[in-house]
């Protein structure tokens, strides 16, 4: 991802057009049964009901002041992710399950992994996570077959682990 790296129109080609292009490819391939992507805590369009008013109004002023390309190119492609998921779901049916996840990381850093983190649905529309726990939970969630859906991460105080067998066993979804 270009990451708000590079201009606008490397951020839209990036992070918006190939990240939509890759999920069309995968998505309409039956040999391809997930497909995990990295987007950013705070890629949404409306205030999430078990967000508060003053984490929801950083979000807001990040997306629209700090980076606004970046947050329109990942809105753009979470929401498409979301839309052929739900498609790929109705054409396939049960006989050819999909998993289409959304990991959703708050800052990245590059400080060494603390294993434990905030997964899933979080209050917090800003925070931080390394780099490192990212790619741990990731690995986690593509490891098991009943993961899908928008699954929000910063660094918290639950085990990773413990973190996602919470979210899977929770069927938890912060779309």
């Amino acid at each position: 991802g270009a990451g708000g790296k590079g201009g606008a129109a490397r951020t839209i080609a990036i992070d918006q057009e190939a990240a939509k292009h890759f999920m069309t490819a995968s998505f309409a391939s039956p040999g391809v049964s997930k497909f995990l992507m990295v987007s950013y805590l705070g890629s949404r369009r409306k205030q999430p009901s078990w967000m508060p008013d003053d984490e929801w109004a950083g979000v807001v002023k990040v997306n629209t002041e700090v980076l606004p390309t970046y947050a329109q190119a990942k809105q753009e492609a979470d929401e498409y992710m979301t839309a052929l998921a739900a498609q790929r779901k109705r054409e396939a049916g049960p006989a050819r399950p999909f998993q289409a996840i959304n990991l959703r990381p708050g800052l990245l850093t590059d400080q060494p992994a603390t294993r434990k983190v905030e997964l899933g649905i979080t209050p917090k529309g800003r925070g931080s996570v390394t780099r490192e726990d990212v790619a741990i939970v990731a690995d986690l969630l593509l490891a098991r077959a009943d993961t899908e859906g928008w699954i929000d991460l910063v660094n918290g105080e639950e085990g990773v682990e413990e973190a996602v067998e919470r979210v899977a066993r929770e069927k938890v979804d912060a779309v």
